[in-house]
């Protein structure tokens, strides 16, 4: 998918096997900042790695709930973690964020992320394409 993720703007990929799961309290900062979707072990990862005063937003528990680091970053870094929740989101809000995600916040290159629609009933046939890398971008589910 490099090639895909450079058209959507990508400047660096890393392969999974670039991150380290390992006892190291740091890494060298690299980023300045984070939006994670799998939480556990690349949660761990990315306060190891991100440079000083980054933010990290975790959206998801994907990858596990569980968080193995330690308080280094955040204290010799002043690195931020930020939970994200819609659940208790008010109604009214929830409207107003997704008037402003629909127009001015509606990304340029919409087409090419997402890439397919998929009908309710063959969901599990894309979740095993997903599971094995056949799919590239967002689906959209139609019922």
């Amino acid at each position: 998918a490099h090639d895909y993720l450079t058209t959507l703007g990508a400047q660096e990929i890393i392969s999974p096997d670039e991150v380290k799961v390992d006892s190291a309290p740091m890494h060298k900062g690299r980023w300045a900042g984070a939006i994670d979707s799998l939480g556990g072990d690349t949660l761990a990862w990315l306060t190891k790695s991100v440079k000083p005063w980054g933010n990290i937003v975790s959206i998801g528990m994907a990858g596990g709930v569980d968080v193995n680091t330690t308080a280094m970053p955040f204290i010799l870094r002043g690195v931020s973690l930020l939970g994200v929740t819609s659940a208790s989101c008010p109604q009214q809000l929830r409207k107003q964020i997704w008037e402003k995600l629909s127009n001015e916040l509606l990304p340029n290159n919409l087409d090419q992320i997402c890439t397919a629609e998929v009908k309710l009933e063959t969901l599990t046939d894309a979740f095993n394409r997903l599971l094995h890398g056949d799919i590239s971008g967002r689906q959209i589910v139609c019922l």
